[in-house]
């Protein structure tokens, strides 16, 4: 079937996307955070977690939470309104800001996105000491690995089905084999935009032609539903999607 949207369509779609963003910014308190057994070697589907210690002197302005050397593995886990299903957040970004008090200056993976049956771990340099860093993670597959911080290299499809179905979303804070203190402070969560296919910031014809060139394909690419099959529902999901600008 030859897919066919109307030039007025495409044209009136080409717009800027502003994404909404999930925020913790920690005035006041720790905000559902806490503190998890991060699991950076192998997937775990449930790691342990306990209450995060609130420092309400310390952060970017003040008001951070704390983790010290508490598992053998320790990061910090997000609460409630970054888990589930966030599948227009493919394309965004996840962005926080790190005080790291130790560390050996080994690449480590930086956060973890736990999807239930499998991980994906995006791998960084550390984080310099004593000052404030503001780190930003893609939202794509691109740096991402799967189940473990060597594994291979994950896939477009993996990324959003993780971003469908996030059972964890963990940073980080254990950068050294001794002793650990750090602070993290201002997380963002943006969403992406599912008419915005090519990922550039804009929805306009360009994006509609990527789709319609590989949902004529039957290209898995144009899964838009992630349902393992290439066909009307992902069409109109799409179109749905497109003529709404985001």
């Amino acid at each position: 079937m030859k897919v066919r949207l109307s030039l007025a369509l495409a044209l009136a779609a080409g717009c800027h996307i502003t994404h909404a963003e999930i925020t913790s910014h920690f005035n006041s308190g720790s905000e559902g955070w806490l503190v998890v057994n991060y699991p950076f070697s192998t997937h775990v589907a449930a790691p342990a977690t306990h209450a995060i210690t609130y420092d309400a002197a310390f952060g970017q302005p003040a008001g951070s939470i704390r983790a010290y050397d508490e598992y053998a593995e320790t990061g910090v886990a997000a609460p409630a309104a970054y888990l589930g299903d966030h599948s227009n957040a493919y394309g965004g970004q996840l962005t926080y800001d790190i005080y790291l008090r130790y560390t050996d200056g080994v690449d480590y993976p930086a956060v973890i996105l736990n999807a239930g049956t499998f991980s994906l771990y995006y791998v960084a340099p550390s984080p310099p000491v004593n000052t404030w860093q503001t780190r930003i993670v893609p939202l794509t597959q691109t740096g991402w690995r799967y189940n473990s911080r060597n594994g291979t290299a994950a896939t477009e499809t993996q990324m959003r089905t993780a971003l469908s179905n996030i059972a964890g979303l963990y940073i980080y804070t254990e950068w050294n084999t001794g002793s650990d203190d750090t602070s993290i402070d201002n997380v963002a969560m943006s969403g992406g935009c599912l008419a915005d296919f090519n990922n550039d910031s804009f929805v306009n014809a360009l994006d509609y032609d990527e789709f319609a060139s590989l949902f004529e394909a039957g290209d898995i690419g144009a899964d838009i539903n992630h349902d393992s099959f290439v066909n009307a529902l992902d069409y109109d999901e799409f179109a749905s999607a497109f003529e709404a600008g985001c």
